[in-house]
């Protein structure tokens, strides 16, 4: 793969495939229904975020011929970002969940065992992905910003940040592929008629990026 900086296009099948490693990442979905994305590094399969039910992302690993999620690799606890019944299959085994230390806890009152996870603060091993890590804004616990190598290519991970840093900048510069999340346009979110406490968590730095941020 020739490095180039495209933006990886959301519901899209986007292939990271360098010398000696086949990588496709496949984004599933993105939102207030759910967040997954599949990456797929030499035959074994990483579940970006678990924000959709197994059903329907093994039905999807199955229509795209890839084996089922071995690893969840977890941005952040939110109910949209970690479907609950994911759980099952990890406490049996079926699938390591991967997370930053400070998430454990929210993880557990969801129903995951630790036997299951695999804390991290800085950096992890995800099967076949070296995952490095920053912690961003994002309401009270903070979310993931990873920049993930697989053999010579690298992808950046940004979603449900609240603002976006020089830290950041020099975490995610260079990869070849980013994937960064636009969540709002803040003239409408001004106009809207939600209450002023929700525009006011999205909007105040510990939210989410407006368009013209990102």
């Amino acid at each position: 793969m020739t490095p180039t900086p495209p933006t990886a296009q959301l519901n899209g099948n986007t292939d990271l495939s360098s010398p000696g490693h086949a990588a496709r990442l496949i984004v599933l979905g993105s939102g207030s229904r759910g967040n997954a994305s599949l990456l797929n590094v030499n035959g074994t399969t990483v579940l970006i975020d678990a924000g959709l039910s197994p059903r329907r992302v093994h039905r999807t690993c199955q229509a795209a011929g890839l084996p089922l999620p071995a690893h969840i690799l977890l941005t952040h606890p939110d109910t949209d970002h970690l479907y609950r019944t994911w759980s099952t299959f990890a406490n049996r085994g079926e699938v390591t969940l991967h997370l930053h230390s400070c998430h454990v806890e929210s993880a557990v009152r969801l129903g995951f065992d630790q036997s299951c996870m695999q804390p991290f603060t800085v950096e992890s091993h995800v099967g076949p992905v070296q995952a490095s890590v920053i912690l961003g804004s994002h309401d009270d616990q903070g979310t993931c910003v990873f920049r993930l190598q697989a053999g010579d290519t690298s992808l950046g991970w940004a979603t449900d940040i609240g603002r976006f840093t020089d830290a950041m900048h020099t975490h995610l510069c260079g990869v070849d592929v980013l994937a960064i999340e636009s969540n709002y346009d803040r003239g409408m979110q001004e106009q809207s008629d939600r209450p002023w406490f929700l525009k006011e968590r999205i909007m105040g730095g510990a939210g989410h990026l407006s368009n013209r941020q990102t």
